[in-house]
């Protein structure tokens, strides 16, 4: 056989690394050449200097370091749990470690401390893959007290998105004080309003009150009191039970004034100055996404209608909009919903086509993405997320009203059937509101507008009739807050675009008018933000048109307005880019 004198093979075995440690494991179990000798608590583990040193920089240093560990035959190691210590071991000698619930965290403790890498990261992959709104805040503490930066930065991340739900556990009153001001004054926290911080501070406080009443001050430092309504600070000051927290928040509201008068009194340490920040927080509730609908060109408003595929958004605070890039498919008459910090939208029409696609829109990256299609094609449908999941309920199926609910589970990216409507109808309002759905007007059979009222338990499945509106109405919007539901504006075929709106007491189960519209509206977008309604575009018959000598039968609208149920006032704000009916809009 002839082969060259110049070639040089340069290679490895594939499998020569598992089975040298395979017969590294095999020497350690049957306690062959072993060196060494350690002695935890009871309990006696024979192991090889050399595979110690080589799998953890602690043994190593104990070895190399000329102390007497060096030369003895039997070390003790004192604050460990052998069992602990005898997962770790074989983990040295196998690759191979399990990792569970109960001993995650004390393996991953030891694995810090004694430089095993690889079990850090196997652990902390785990706590993080496992993490939830009742255990981030024990993750995010764990991670900061054993300086694990990574996985720290991403249960902050997570306990900064979950933060209302995290607050109300035991694991955020556990909390000492620097993680608790680093927490609350975070840009990125996910609110609906800033009481929700101020809440959380106070019931922090309350937890351990004789210890912790010293820091009230530098606590309320982090909430910005300027965007803290009066009502929702005198709900927590009812609400607490010690005296002097409430004449502590009570002087605060009134700002500097009262923190100089508390400082005299030496009751609390000094805080440089009050937060008087007027901004809300970066990921705070102040943005309202609108999406689709339709317009009618204003001289040819019949004949020519276009359905849109446009997003804007509106900042609640400056008062200004910007467009994002349009949905994949144009629509109108569409449900919307949040899910998992993303907006889906679902169904609608297009040119008379109903429509049974779903896709989704990441705000953060102004991007959408298809998602599974719903088992029927509607418009004028509702759409809900309620505890993880979505609800598609009723709406236009092509040839009927439809009257079937579908869910949709995110984790098996698939809609089911669940239930059936008692009042199968379309173009109504939805609205979830403390763990139920309510279904308010529409249109039924022979298409007539309904002055229906439902709520719908997705848990129990069962449907409870509800006091029924003072005026029927269809296309219009519905909001919820403060143990109040609100149908504004719509369309009555007796009286065509409303501007009327009717209030619901959940408590009374009863329907009170408040002020009206500026302006009637019917498939007008409708959301609230810090208790407050806001209401863009939809059609109206009250505009006069350009160039006619009487009032149009419909005309899409671009303007916006804001009711202020506090002083049951409205006030007009900036107008759209578009104009659009139809559409719908919901707070992100």
């Amino acid at each position: 056989m002839s082969i060259k004198p110049d070639l040089v093979l340069d290679t490895a075995s594939p499998g020569y690394s598992r089975r040298l440690l395979e017969n590294l494991a095999s020497l350690w179990t049957d306690a062959s050449f072993c060196d060494v000798t350690l002695l935890i608590g009871k309990k006696k583990f024979q192991a090889h200097r050399n595979i110690l040193a080589a799998a953890s920089p602690f043994f190593k240093a104990m070895f190399l370091s000329g102390m007497e560990e060096q030369s003895r035959s039997e070390i003790e190691l004192h604050e460990m749990s052998s069992d602990i210590f005898n997962t770790l071991i074989t983990f040295m000698y196998t690759g191979f470690v399990k990792v569970d619930v109960d001993t995650c965290q004390d393996l991953l403790a030891m694995a810090d401390m004694l430089g095993v890498d690889d079990v850090v990261d196997i652990c902390s992959h785990f706590l993080i893959e496992n993490i939830s709104p009742f255990n981030c805040i024990g993750i995010f503490a764990f991670a900061d007290a054993h300086n694990l930066l990574s996985m720290k930065r991403q249960a902050e991340l997570y306990l900064e998105k979950n933060f209302v739900q995290a607050a109300k556990g035991d694991e955020f009153t556990q909390l000492e004080l620097p993680l608790v001001l680093g927490i609350l004054g975070s840009e990125r926290l996910h609110i609906e309003t800033e009481s929700q911080v101020l809440e959380a501070a106070v019931d922090w406080i309350l937890h351990d009150l004789p210890t912790r009443r010293k820091y009230l001050l530098q606590l309320l430092n982090q909430v910005r009191i300027n965007l803290v309504s009066h009502k929702h600070l005198f709900q927590i000051i009812d609400a607490c039970n010690d005296h002097g927290v409430k004449i502590t928040l009570t002087k605060y509201a009134s700002k500097a004034d009262g923190a100089k008068t508390l400082n005299a009194h030496g009751l609390y340490i000094p805080v440089a100055s009050i937060n008087t920040a007027t901004w809300p927080r970066h990921n705070a509730k102040k943005y309202i996404y609108v999406t689709g609908g339709f317009a009618r060109n204003k001289t040819t408003f019949v004949s020519n209608i276009s359905t849109l595929d446009s997003v804007e958004r509106y900042d609640v605070f400056a008062q200004k909009w910007q467009t994002f890039n349009g949905m994949q498919q144009a629509r109108s008459s569409h449900g919307l919903a949040v899910l998992d910090r993303k907006i889906i939208v679902a169904g609608g029409e297009d040119a008379s086509l109903i429509s049974d696609f779903v896709e989704c829109f990441d705000p953060d990256e102004n991007f959408w993405t298809p998602m599974p299609s719903m088992i029927q094609p509607r418009y004028g449908l509702g759409l809900v997320s309620l505890n993880g999941y979505l609800y598609a309920i009723g709406g236009y199926v092509g040839s009927e009203i439809g009257g079937s609910v579908e869910k949709y589970d995110p984790v098996e990216r698939i809609w089911l059937e669940v239930d059936k409507m008692p009042n199968p109808r379309f173009s109504m309002a939805t609205v979830e509101y403390e763990g139920l759905i309510y279904v308010v007007g529409g249109l039924s059979e022979h298409y007539t507008e309904s002055d229906a009222v439902e709520s719908y338990n997705p848990i129990t499945r069962e449907w409870c009739p509800l006091a029924r509106l003072k005026y029927p109405r269809a296309y219009h919007g519905l909001v919820a807050s403060d143990g109040y539901l609100y149908a504004v504006g719509g369309f009555n075929e007796y009286k065509g675009s409303l501007s009327s709106v009717e209030k619901y007491s959940i408590k009374e189960n009863k329907w009170t008018s408040v002020s009206s519209m500026g302006i009637s509206r019917a498939g007008s977008g409708v959301a609230m933000v810090d208790g407050k309604i806001y209401v863009f575009g939809g059609r109206s018959q009250d505009v006069e048109m350009a160039g006619t000598n009487g009032f149009c039968a419909s005309v899409t609208l671009d303007s916006v307005e804001c009711y202020d149920p506090q002083k049951d006032v409205w006030t007009n704000l900036p107008r759209m880019a578009f104009e659009r009916c139809e559409t719908v809009a919901i707070v992100l």
